[in-house]
């Protein structure tokens, strides 16, 4: 996705232009050829018209690459340089934008991704931890067995909480 800024009057806009001929190039440094084109292609103007004066007078000129251990000879074959100007009327760019939408489903997805984890040392127990303050049921009261002469005093337990404003189940 890009985006573009349409000024009022068009503007002149001067730029170094690098030709690299990789053809040439890379027979003569193999694998290292995608350094040194790199890094002859980002050069700043005041190097890279240092390095085509060399170039126009020699015909070759010696740079040291950063990423290779040795310097490298590069011939007037290899490598042109230009400063092009140019009438723009319009500029397009990628934009880098933080979206500020907070909808309720990228809350509710922040909250469980906070809650949720693996205790450590037993990959099969997952917890839920919700603090009490978001969490949809306070309390569980469980009996420890189904019997059917427990369930008045589950209940009871459970309404004695919710004069507290506790949910329970």
């Amino acid at each position: 996705m890009s985006a573009a800024i349409e000024y009022s009057e068009p503007r002149i806009v001067r730029e170094l232009k690098a030709k690299v001929n990789k053809g040439k190039m890379g027979p003569k440094f193999r694998g290292d050829a995608p350094k040194v084109a790199s890094y002859l292609s980002g050069l700043g103007e005041a190097e890279a018209m240092s390095i085509e004066k060399a170039l126009a007078e020699t015909g070759k000129v010696t740079v040291n690459v950063p990423e290779l251990s040795t310097p490298a000879e590069i011939t007037r074959d290899m490598v042109s340089y230009s400063i092009e100007t140019e009438s723009r009327t319009r500029e397009k760019f990628i934009p880098a934008v933080i979206e500020p939408s907070f909808g309720v489903g990228r809350i509710l997805y922040s909250l469980l991704e906070h809650a949720y984890y693996v205790r450590d040392g037993d990959d099969q127990r997952r917890v839920l931890q919700l603090r009490p303050c978001v969490a949809p049921i306070k309390i569980a009261i469980l009996p420890l067995s189904n019997h059917e002469d427990l369930k008045p005093f589950v209940n009871s337990i459970c309404k004695s909480y919710y004069v507290f404003v506790l949910i329970c189940r």
